[in-house]
Parts: structure tokens; C-alpha cells; sequence
């Protein structure tokens, strides 16, 4: 029998060899199968099938496109939105001043 030890980078690992009618015989350890949740298993094949790409021009066309589009939709929805709450601010910054005066 022998005893061979090795580092793998991350683990030392022990391998026992003998040779038994002229054959080879290797003692090791079946690495252990975790089990993966499933909701981590679906998020990684998402995250794959994302990765993987735009397979002609009309289609890389027509996805700047749509970025174009939906950068172009984020900016105005936020301006829309800042002008909005302006002007309840000063509406209610009015409604206050009214108020302490009396009226």
C-alpha cells in the first residue's frame, strides 16, 4: 500500500494506492453531492439564459432601442415626478402661511 498527499489549492487530499494481481486499486473519497434549493437552481438558469446573448443585428438593433427608450422614459417619469411633488410642497407650504394668518 501507499499513501499519497496532495494539495489541491484548497484541501489536502490523501489518496491509498495498492496493487493487487497486477491491477491498480485506488482508495478515494466520492466527493459529496449538496443538494442545490431550487430557488437558487432557477435563479442561476435565469441568470444563464440572460447571458447568453442577442443572436442577430436586428435583434441587437431593436434591444438599444428599447434601452434607449426606457432611459429616456426613467428621465422624464422623474422629472414628472419632481415637478409634482414642487408643487404640493408649495401648496401645502401656502395652506400653512393661510392658516397662520388667519384667512
Amino acid at each position: 500500500m501507499k499513501l499519497t498527499v496532495y494539495h489541491d489549492g484548497q484541501f489536502w487530499v490523501g489518496v491509498f494506492e495498492e496493487i493487487v494481481d497486477e491491477k491498480l486499486k485506488v482508495e478515494a473519497e466520492e466527493p459529496i453531492q449538496r443538494k442545490i434549493n431550487p430557488k437558487r437552481l432557477s435563479r442561476e438558469v435565469a441568470q444563464a439564459m440572460k447571458e447568453v446573448g442577442i443572436s442577430t443585428k436586428a435583434q441587437q438593433a431593436l434591444q438599444l432601442e428599447r434601452e434607449k427608450n426606457k432611459s429616456e422614459r426613467k428621465v422624464i417619469s422623474r422629472q414628472l415626478k419632481e415637478e409634482l411633488a414642487e408643487k404640493k410642497w408649495l401648496l401645502k407650504t401656502e395652506k400653512a402661511r393661510n392658516r397662520h394668518r388667519g384667512r
